[in-house]
């Protein structure tokens, strides 16, 4: 969603298709489609959601978790060099066969990989949304939703 997020808020804005609440104010509509998160609107009179200090409690929490994943994954697999379980496909340039691919050791590297790249997504869309709390004192919209963990 980060990045493909901002492609989508260009074409909805260059095709007219924008989302009622943004239309309210020049400043919805700038702020919607310059940030990478969204705001949270009020669906019954279009307004843009306060945050409150749970909201943001919540948070700094959320991303501090996140960041400690992020730590211990690194911390546990960096004298792996992140690639815990030594097959010989790790050690090739490539891998040549289906086989190759579907071996149990190159599985479980690739889903190490997977694992802490979708935690660093997590980081930046978390992050991102805090600072817009804190920065502006309205509710966003959590972007990053966690399929792997």
């Amino acid at each position: 969603h980060l990045s493909i997020g901002p492609i989508l808020h260009k074409n909805t804005a260059m095709c007219g298709f924008v989302p009622p609440a943004v239309t309210s104010s020049p400043l919805d509509y700038a702020i919607y489609y310059a940030t990478p998160t969204e705001f949270m609107f009020d669906r019954k009179n279009g307004q843009r959601v306060m945050a409150t200090s749970q909201d943001i409690r919540r948070s700094l929490i959320g991303t501090t978790k996140t960041l400690i994943t992020i730590l211990i994954l690194m911390s546990l697999f960096s004298p792996y060099n992140y690639e815990p379980f030594q097959s010989m496909n790790a050690r090739e340039e490539s891998l040549s066969s289906i086989r190759d691919y579907l071996d149990m050791k190159h599985l479980g590297n690739c889903l190490i990989t997977a694992m802490m790249f979708q935690q660093l997504v997590g980081l930046f869309g978390s992050a991102t949304a805090l600072t817009i709390e804190v920065m502006t004192g309205y509710r966003a919209v959590e972007s990053m939703r966690n399929p792997v963990m």
